[in-house]
């Protein structure tokens, strides 16, 4: 059997010719996949960054606006409390006048009137009999079942200012109350004076912050029972928001004056960004304090970010296919 005649030295040329070009081609297309591959590594490093961004932005905002529902808060109740004080000091000489109850009455008008945020001012007798009231309709009825006199009336050398869970009243409207024992001559337990507030009045407060219609704002008592929530889904007063998965409880849980926490709400439904705020003044004694809730749904914070990926997701696949297109154009070419 005879051997094949060795190869000619222009079909070898030819050969290596090709596989040069061949390993060209190869090349290219692995530097236009390098050239790729950081293109998209920077465009998703900065699409994280600028998710972090949204994010603290949106924290902040939500922070400060905590903050200043519970400054605002604050001064309310510490207005209220000065303003019941002074009326307790002032019982005396007030029902020493005229008839007694006239005057009182009519001094506790005036106070209701001129202090934002009061809905009633009442006292009550060692039997929780009221006895006085601006609300004149309920003079002489009982009151002895409450929250507030049956405290003090266990403890009626308390200096605590008495913070009732949201309540409905005896009018029909929810409230809660700021309470605090009456003393005969003696020392003697003989009553309690109550202020109990107008939920309304602090309404526009909450209102205010709500930038965009998913923010919901809350004054929670630290029960967990809502004494006011401005949201969209309707927080209805009364309703109980301590659930051990809620911001609320969170919040309490972490000992903090002020917290930020994201997460699944089980009462607003739906993932968000919340910041929550006790509000404990040191100037007053409170037997529960109360807590702002703010927060905002995480996906309507991040929407803005969301566009931008799916804008730089299209921009990136059309230059991914230009520059394969235009790569191997430039191959058949040459």
């Amino acid at each position: 059997m005879k051997n094949a005649p060795p190869a000619s030295l222009p079909e070898a040329g030819a050969s290596l010719a090709g596989t040069a070009e061949t390993r060209t081609f190869v090349r290219q297309w692995i530097a236009l996949a390098i050239v790729l591959l950081i293109i998209a590594g920077t465009l998703a490093n900065n699409l994280f960054i600028d998710r972090g961004v949204l994010l603290a932005a949106a924290e902040e905002r939500l922070a400060l606006g905590a903050k200043s529902i519970a400054f605002s808060t604050e001064r309310r109740l510490i207005s209220i409390h000065t303003a019941l004080t002074e009326l307790r000091d002032n019982l005396p000489s007030l029902s020493a006048q005229g008839d007694g109850s006239t005057p009182l009455t009519m001094h506790m008008t005036a106070i209701s009137n001129a202090v934002d945020g009061l809905r009633t001012l009442a006292t009550y007798d060692a039997d929780g009999k009221l006895t006085a009231s601006n609300r004149v309709e309920l003079v002489g009825k009982d009151f002895s079942e409450r929250e507030y006199f049956q405290f003090f009336k266990a403890n009626p050398h308390s200096n605590m200012l008495h913070v009732s869970q949201p309540f409905k009243t005896a009018l029909g409207a929810f409230s809660l109350t700021l309470a605090l024992p009456l003393s005969d001559k003696h020392g003697e337990f003989s009553g309690t004076i109550i202020a109990a507030l107008e939920p309304e009045d602090f309404k526009p407060m909450l209102t205010a912050l709500r930038y965009t219609a998913d923010v919901s704002a809350g004054l929670i008592h630290g029960s967990g029972k809502v004494l006011l929530y401005v949201s969209t889904p309707d927080v209805p007063p009364g309703t109980d928001v301590s659930d051990p998965a809620s911001f609320f409880a969170r919040h309490l849980k972490s000992g903090e004056e002020h917290s930020l926490a994201r997460g699944v709400s089980p009462i607003l439904n739906g993932e968000r960004l919340a910041a929550t705020h006790t509000i404990n003044p040191s100037a007053l004694v409170m037997s529960s304090p109360l807590v702002v809730a703010l927060s905002q749904e995480t996906a309507s914070i991040l929407a803005p970010w969301h566009d931008d990926v799916r804008n730089q997701g299209i921009l990136f696949a059309l230059l991914v296919a230009f520059s394969a297109i235009a790569l191997r154009g430039v191959q058949v070419r040459q």
